[in-house]
């Protein structure tokens, strides 16, 4: 009989813990339940005293949202987010195998349909009409050039676009518009320019887009979309207030940094090269231009061509000596191995052709001394461009126009 009372006795002791778990839990699951349905922003957070209302109520206000908020900008100049018209991108080709320059780029208009062929028509009558459901676009840019690496000439024209559809397809087919004004050309850094780049496009292709150099990540994309936008989170670039002058502390003589001044002699030596396999001295004697140079232009014929407005004849008279050359080969030497580069750093493109002018420049051997003119057409305001000669070797031999011997108004 003992034996059954301790056990009646244990068996009410277990069911009266039992009872009292059980409640405990259903008090604390039920104040869970409030704290969710009223504090549903909380995150596991506990609320601080800021959080409380100044009644005596204390209900809980919902605290801020704590996720955190990624700091990254939405990429510009990409296909899914192309550059609007007037808004800049930065080219950094520092890390490419063929683009190692830097330069900011800027759509600044758009051209198509029967305008532009209206003005294909007035740069050269002889402009082809674009092939049938095809226009003509014109696609204007700005390029301000930043830097090079080792001064190097930075080579844009319009061959640098490409077109792509609405639908993402590439037009491939090759636009030669001729005489279209002004054009994209070879430039140096420090230098800003402003020129066409030219396509043929379905007439039905509303808004393609156009890419800059895309062989480089995937290249740069502008819109040609009048009313088009950046993506919402993008973050557009801002453009250098200046660009930095280059260092020309130590710049080798004859480079484009520190050019040769007239009267100067340089040495030419391409003994080593390809194509141009022999030796040289060059020496600037002097420049015409203005009034003097046209005098000599047309003295030397007097159909020879004007010079368009706002530009002038640059004559500069060389003299070559023939020190050596490979095999005692014949040195073809001519006007065309010499270029004429802005004081902005944009190269001039017009092929200048004078009748009659004497002397010119002309095939030699070794031990050959002569002089011969090398003729440009140059801006009046240019006041100081320079000359390159053979600029494919090592980026060539530079002199400079300004100085003594020089004849212009």
């Amino acid at each position: 009989m003992k034996i059954h009372k301790r056990c009646y006795g244990i068996l009410i002791l277990f069911l009266l813990s039992t009872l009292f778990c059980s409640c405990t839990n259903a008090q604390n699951s039920t104040q869970d339940g409030n704290q969710s349905s009223e504090s549903p922003q909380n995150n596991g957070a506990v609320p601080g005293t800021d959080d409380l209302d100044s009644d005596d109520s204390n209900t809980t206000k919902p605290l801020p949202d704590v996720t955190p908020i990624e700091d990254e900008s939405v990429p510009i100049g990409t296909r899914t987010n192309p550059l609007p018209l007037h808004t800049t991108a930065l080219f950094n080709g520092n890390n490419t195998l063929f683009d190692t320059y830097q330069a900011e780029i800027t759509l600044l208009e758009v051209i198509r349909g029967n305008e532009a062929y209206q003005m294909a028509m007035g740069a050269n009558s002889y402009n082809s009409e674009p092939a049938e459901g095809k226009e003509y676009l014109f696609a204007k840019f700005r390029i301000r050039a930043l830097s090079s690496q080792e001064d190097a000439v930075i080579d844009i024209n319009s061959a640098s676009f490409t077109v792509v559809s609405e639908n993402g397809k590439t037009y491939d087919a090759f636009t030669s518009v001729s005489g279209l004004k002004p054009t994209l050309q070879e430039m140096y850094a420090g230098g800003t320019q402003e020129g066409y780049a030219y396509f043929e496009v379905d007439e039905d292709d509303q808004y393609p887009n156009l890419v800059f150099l895309e062989r480089n990540n995937n290249g740069i994309w502008f819109s040609t979309d009048p009313n088009a936008a950046l993506a919402e989170g993008s973050t557009v670039y801002v453009p250098a207030e200046s660009i930095p002058k280059q260092d020309t502390t130590n710049a080798t003589l004859g480079s484009r940094l520190n050019p040769f001044s007239i009267g100067e002699q340089a040495t030419f030596n391409g003994l080593e090269t390809v194509f141009d396999t022999y030796q040289a001295n060059l020496t600037l004697t002097e420049i015409n231009r203005g009034e003097e140079a046209l005098a000599l232009v047309t003295k030397a014929n007097s159909y020879n061509d004007l010079p368009s407005e706002g530009m002038e004849y640059l004559l500069a008279l060389f003299e070559v000596t023939a020190t050596d050359s490979v095999d005692d080969a014949k040195i073809e030497i001519n006007s065309a191995n010499f270029e004429l580069v802005s004081s902005a750093g944009i190269k001039y493109d017009d092929f200048v052709s004078i009748a009659g002018l004497e002397p010119t420049l002309t095939d030699m051997y070794t031990g050959n001394t002569q002089q011969g003119y090398v003729c440009f057409l140059v801006s009046k305001d240019d006041t100081n461009p320079t000359i390159v000669f053979l600029e494919r070797n090592e980026q060539g031999i530079w002199f400079s126009c300004k100085g003594s011997g020089v004849n212009s108004p």
